[in-house]
């Protein structure tokens, strides 16, 4: 089951996940590209507010949802991702995602190609790495 946190307004959820992961406003200004006054009013509740840019960079930071970060969710689970991070091509992640291809029926080497194959077993799934 997945954590679940209580409902707080995003500027809470960010100072909560910042000192979770024990992240300075600083450090979090500098992986983010803005001005450590930037984070410290958002964080404040003053007029501050954060870019989409950079509220993508926070969740992806942190490894949650945007959804989670802007309070529209108590539970972090991320479910979107890069297509890049998932070692998808392009036209592999379409096919998932139209239902051309159910990744529920295929070996896990076909969805996932650098996943190493058991010894003695699956060499028929060679197919599936990409060449």
């Amino acid at each position: 089951m997945a954590q679940e946190y209580l409902p707080a307004p995003s500027n809470v959820r960010l100072a909560d996940l910042m000192k979770e992961h024990n992240i300075s406003q600083p450090e979090l200004a500098k992986e983010i590209g803005c001005s450590k006054s930037t984070i410290n009013r958002f964080i404040s509740g003053a007029k501050g507010t954060l870019t989409h840019e950079q509220v993508l960079k926070i969740a992806r930071l942190f490894n949650v949802s945007t959804d989670f970060l802007l309070g529209e969710t108590n539970i972090p689970d991320r479910k979107n991702y890069d297509i890049a991070e998932l070692g998808l091509s392009v036209e592999a992640a379409k096919n998932l995602y139209t239902g051309r291809v159910n990744a529920d029926h295929l070996p896990l080497q076909c969805v996932l190609p650098d996943t190493p194959l058991p010894p003695g077993k699956y060499e028929d799934q060679a197919h599936c790495r990409n060449k």
